[in-house]
């Protein structure tokens, strides 16, 4: 039981088999996106308000480009990890770039897993400048741990809530998430097809403020103690906004 919840704690960021590059987005698995795709990709505002339909390749920056890449086929953005490799990858915008200032914000994003094993996590992480992932300041994330099937919400260090269960996440349909940091709270509200399925909260929440927080990023973490370690899957309608 000490092991599952420090591998959990310790789950540094955001599957073996196949996967296909056309199981994108079906509409019927979707429910109601979060953005309709003919809103500008890219958009800020003031005070901050930033979305991305992936309409088009949005040039993030990528630690690799063979793992991270913009998948023409579904308009949205492929995350892979295999091998069972301790890797540290990611795919990321500097939003500070566009006049961001990390403070309260929400967040919306629509996310699908395809295959996750043993070992391997996929989700958001907020980054610093060094790009460290073992210190993204906030990260949402679906693992596989000893503990079976899990859906993560971490604040920077290692404060998180869990919840395990075989429904933790699904294979092959997509799920959205909400996060809202209020200034004292952090929330995680995930929905499928339009219907809220699960709600993580870290109540008084000591947001690390420090360092700036300019990069949105999303990874696909692995762990070389479990063999063949690996994760596929796909992001879409991002939108982020601060809060008054």
């Amino acid at each position: 039981m000490l092991r599952m919840f420090a591998l959990v704690a310790l789950l540094a960021a955001l599957f073996a088999g196949c996967y296909a590059r056309d199981g994108g987005r079906d509409d019927a698995d979707v429910g109601a996106p979060l953005l309709d795709k003919s809103n500008d990709a890219g958009k800020t505002a003031a005070p901050f308000d930033y979305s991305e339909d992936f309409n088009s390749d949005p040039d993030w920056s990528v630690s690799d480009t063979e793992r991270y890449f913009w998948d023409a086929s579904c308009e949205c953005f492929f995350l892979t990890m295999e091998g069972g490799e301790v890797t540290r990858d990611y795919a990321y915008v500097d939003l500070a770039a566009m006049g961001f200032e990390f403070g309260p914000i929400r967040l919306t994003y629509d996310i699908r897993v395809d295959d996750l094993n043993h070992g391997a996590n996929l989700g958001l992480m907020w980054l610093t400048p060094d790009l460290d992932v073992d210190r993204a300041v906030i990260r949402a994330q679906y693992s596989l741990t000893d503990g079976g099937r899990a859906l993560y919400l971490g604040v920077f260090p290692f404060v998180f809530e869990t919840y395990f269960g075989d429904d933790a996440w699904e294979t092959g349909i997509w799920m959205t998430h909400e996060i809202v940091w209020d200034g004292r709270d952090v929330t995680l509200t995930e929905r499928r097809s339009g219907i809220v399925s699960r709600v993580l909260a870290i109540e008084d929440a000591e947001v690390w403020t420090e360092d700036p927080v300019p990069f949105l990023g999303f990874s696909s973490v692995g762990f070389d103690i479990y063999d063949g370690a690996a994760a596929h899957g796909w992001i879409d309608n991002i939108r982020i906004t601060t809060i008054d």
